[in-house]
């Protein structure tokens, strides 16, 4: 995204049900916004578009990706999604259709927050709770905004 709350790259056609968006990091060039403001998240929109989210235009951001698509019969289950945490709370849970955890794979597509606090209320972790449950967990409760997160669980055969 530049400039702007979401921009669109356009990508070779993939198979949405085989394939899946990575995160590889974005740069900015503002100096003085709250890290967690000026962070991105990603989508695999369709199969030609890859959306990317942010909070704040503040500055020029650019975000790197790859997308990755499976052979079919490789992947079981595709579960993108999106995970906010409240303001006022530290965690936040998502359900999900039951999965192996063996044979699951959580990929962090970043996120975006508003809160103008510190590094410790702006970031969040995902972990795969159990075979049903996701969490998103941020070191201490942001009491001034919230933090979404995008993923997707990845469940091979």
């Amino acid at each position: 995204a530049t400039g702007s709350l979401t921009g669109t790259a356009t990508i070779t056609a993939v198979n949405t049900a085989n394939a899946v968006v990575m995160y590889l990091g974005n740069s900015t060039t503002d100096t003085t916004s709250f890290i967690g403001r000026v962070a991105s998240r990603l989508d695999l929109t369709n199969s030609t578009t890859v959306t990317c989210t942010s909070r704040d235009n503040v500055a020029t951001k650019t975000v790197s990706f790859v997308v990755l698509e499976f052979a079919p019969g490789v992947i079981r289950s595709l579960q993108p999604g999106t995970l906010n945490i409240p303001t006022g709370q530290q965690s936040n849970t998502a359900t999900i259709t039951t999965v192996d955890t063996a044979k699951t794979f959580l990929v962090w597509n970043n996120q975006d927050s508003n809160t103008a606090g510190t590094n410790d209320q702006g970031y969040a972790r995902l972990t795969l709770t159990n075979a049903t449950t996701l969490t998103a967990t941020q070191g201490a409760v942001a009491s001034g905004g919230n933090i979404t997160t995008n993923y997707t669980v990845l469940e091979f055969f």
